[in-house]
């Protein structure tokens, strides 16, 4: 995975915001505050979880359906009767 460092807070803030048009500066200020680490080599990147990525590649949806499924109550494998259940 490639990373892109930033020069420094400010500049995640408006990378940020960028990305989220319906962001208010604050609020991008904020985040990109507790959303950074500092980058070796200097400047800052985003912190996260690299594997936050790739779990789609390990996603089975129709074991996941039957998983949840089964696990509602008054579920009866039937998805929709189990919504009902929790409502």
């Amino acid at each position: 995975m490639r990373l892109r460092p930033m020069a420094d807070e400010e500049e995640a803030a408006t990378r940020l915001a960028a990305a989220h048009p319906g962001l208010d500066a604050e609020r991008a200020a904020f985040l990109a505050h507790v959303g950074h680490a500092p980058y070796p080599d200097g400047g800052v990147i985003w912190r996260f979880d690299p594997f936050t990525r790739h779990w789609l590649l390990t996603h089975d949806q129709d074991r996941a359906e039957e998983r949840w499924s089964n696990a509602l109550p008054g579920a009866g494998g039937d998805r929709r009767a189990g919504v009902g259940a929790l409502v």
